[in-house]
């Protein structure tokens, strides 16, 4: 009878090379869009208040905290957006 030896198939999953393209997937790419959509926002309010005071509707130019906040809105709504579009099904 013939001796065989067989060797174990030495399969492993590398998770180095795994995680990055996870963490750009689920993290980097939806926070880099949130960015992009405060942006959008923040600058819309910009364009649209100095608007209002080149043509007079408004006495005073000013930039003040909530415009910041209705800008974290964009960032959040795009955020919220892009997450869910990575676990639609299809």
């Amino acid at each position: 009878m013939e001796n065989l030896t067989t060797k174990q198939a030495q399969h492993s999953v590398s998770s180095e090379s795994i995680a990055p393209k996870k963490l750009k997937t689920y993290v980097i790419n939806p926070l880099s869009s949130a960015v992009a959509g405060f942006a959008s926002f923040f600058i819309l309010i910009l364009f649209s208040k100095l608007f209002s005071y080149v043509v007079g509707f408004n006495p005073s130019f000013s930039l003040g905290i909530e415009d910041v906040l209705y800008s974290a809105i964009g960032f959040g709504l795009v955020l919220i957006y892009k997450t869910m579009e990575l676990f639609k099904t299809e």
